[in-house]
């Protein structure tokens, strides 16, 4: 479990609310890293551009099922290729 600071926080919040104004981002595709390690995001994104190239993008992933009355929103890296 990661521990947020007050800063991180309110970016969360600020990422929340601009996805409650128009519920758009950039979808993602999950493509298989076999070095990858479970709940490890931000080290697996950087192993992976420094051993394949692309950019580290560090935000935020928002997860919500239309219809639920619940939105996650989590730290999260991924690389763009």
């Amino acid at each position: 479990m990661t521990i947020w600071s007050k800063r991180d926080m309110e970016v969360a919040g600020d990422v929340l609310t601009q996805w409650q104004v128009n519920h758009r981002g950039s979808p993602l595709r999950s493509v298989p890293y076999a070095d990858a390690q479970e709940a490890r995001c931000h080290e697996n994104a950087a192993a992976y551009v420094c051993n394949h190239g692309g950019t580290l993008v560090p935000g935020f992933l928002v997860e919500h099922i239309v219809g639920a009355n619940w939105i996650y929103v989590r730290a999260h890296s991924v690389v763009r290729r």
